[in-house]
């Protein structure tokens, strides 16, 4: 389940970034910043879970899923589906908004949240190669409801770039409880969430944002 999951982190979900969804957690984040004295940046980020954006939001009447990992691709219904019961943040990231950076150091305090760095699909530059990102996620397994960043709950986490980022695009992934992939079914992702279209349903849904980094004097 979650390694598929892991591989969805880092080859699709950063296509929501021009996709703003009003649904899952609303999530607000500070960044504050510090410079070594080798010329590195340490980042600290408060992350805070302001619960869910709106009640009774759904997708487009005629919003439909296509799979494109079938040849010839097929499309399923996924209209009107419902998406603000995803309100325990499961997954979270930032894109770093460039590709010739490197992350270190990344760690979620008091938490089993993982992080690592990964390709973003956004090449802010346009020169071919993706911007680069930090990526948090739970364990591929062993996990239960209480391990979400539930609403009103805060998360710290820190990372150290080799380059200085002031401005980022993260986003958070909410979900309901600790069920969000299911192997027996057909699981699509697409700009609202993971969606399994056997059951017709999303198991979790996914908003964008944009965050300022201040330099903490």
């Amino acid at each position: 389940m979650f390694r598929k999951l892991s591989l969805f982190i880092f080859l699709s979900l950063f296509t929501l970034f021009n996709t703003y969804v009003s649904a899952a957690p609303l999530a607000d984040m500070e960044i504050e910043y510090e410079i070594n004295s080798n010329g590195t940046y340490d980042y600290e980020i408060e992350l805070k879970n302001m619960g869910p954006i709106l009640e009774g939001v759904t997708t487009p009447p005629r919003h439909t899923v296509t799979d494109w990992s079938v040849v010839p691709p097929v499309g399923y219904r996924a209209g009107g589906k419902f998406l603000t019961d995803d309100e325990n943040i499961v997954l979270f990231g930032l894109d770093l908004g460039r590709d010739d950076i490197v992350a270190t150091n990344i760690t979620a305090r008091q938490s089993i949240f993982h992080g690592m760095l990964g390709n973003a699909w956004q090449d802010s530059d346009g020169n071919g190669i993706a911007n680069k990102a930090v990526a948090f996620h739970l364990p591929f397994s062993g996990w239960t409801s209480d391990d979400t960043i539930k609403p009103g709950q805060e998360l710290k986490i820190r990372f150290t770039l080799d380059k200085e980022v002031t401005e980022f695009m993260f986003w958070v992934g909410g979900s309901d409880d600790a069920f969000i992939w299911d192997d027996s079914s057909v699981m699509i992702e697409d700009d609202f969430g993971i969606y399994d279209a056997t059951r017709g349903e999303y198991l979790a849904t996914f908003s964008v944002r944009t965050v300022k980094a201040e330099m903490d004097d």
